[in-house]
């Protein structure tokens, strides 16, 4: 009954009684799935109710046992930040796309300090448009923000490496790129900061490389990612989402 209502065209009485009817399943005697939620979270997220699908999520995961305290006190804006969760592919969770040329994991012992990590494997037969790591992040319009990362790389071949691109919610425009993963490196930090546009309440951060012009361009190496985070440039990220309606 839900996913129907949820298919249905968003208006205020809809929305309301959707709402009512997720509290009662939220609340009930059976643990409410993730994957039953999936139209009710597309439904908040198409019709623009952005900090109600953050507050929805966070309900969802806590129900079925995955929480992640600096997301919900607001200390990280990225869900899963550190790959400590296991991915459960819903609407704000990370989304590995599978392609050709490459491998994504997300394995014990890799990441920064030893802990669970991204591993993204290229094997040299493909001149990769990369853009199979992304997350969608609920923000404040008109904000300026704050984004960190860790990464290493083995082997990374070609001029073209991998970056962190921040997208715009309603333009969907690049709004900004992080400096490059190339060659062989160490953990390092990468730090940025952007701006949301007035009309957006959310931006897709993936992980992206695109294709070399040169004659030897067949991506290979691995590059190891852990600890994004985005943070409000006000207070250090702690400043809270606008009130639910």
């Amino acid at each position: 009954f839900l996913t129907q209502k949820a298919s249905q065209s968003p208006s205020r009485e809809l929305t309301e009684s959707i709402e009512r009817e997720w509290n009662s399943l939220l609340h009930g005697s059976a643990a409410l799935q993730i994957i039953s939620a999936r139209h009710y979270l597309s439904y908040l997220f198409d019709s623009g109710e952005f900090s109600r699908l953050r507050e929805r999520w966070i309900e969802l995961m806590d129900l079925n046992g995955f929480n992640c305290s600096d997301y919900q006190e607001y200390e990280n804006l990225v869900w899963n930040g550190d790959f400590e969760v296991p991915l459960q592919r819903g609407l704000l969770d990370w989304q590995l796309i599978p392609g050709r040329g490459y491998k994504l994991e997300v394995l014990e012992g890799q990441g920064y300090q030893d802990t669970r990590g991204l591993v993204m494997t290229f094997d040299g037969t493909e001149n990769v448009n990369f853009a199979g790591v992304r997350q969608t992040v609920i923000l404040e319009p008109g904000q300026d923000y704050y984004y960190s990362f860790f990464a290493r790389s083995e082997e990374l071949s070609t001029e073209q490496g991998l970056y962190l691109e921040i997208v715009d919610g309603v333009t969907r425009r690049s709004i900004h790129n992080s400096s490059q993963i190339l060659g062989t490196t160490d953990w390092k930090e990468y730090t940025g900061s952007f701006s949301t546009s007035p009309d957006s309440g959310y931006v897709t951060v993936r992980l992206r490389r695109r294709p070399s012009r040169r004659i030897d361009n067949q991506l290979k190496g691995t590059a190891y990612v852990d600890s994004v985070s985005i943070k409000s440039s006000l207070g250090g990220g702690n400043e809270k989402m606008s009130s639910l309606p």
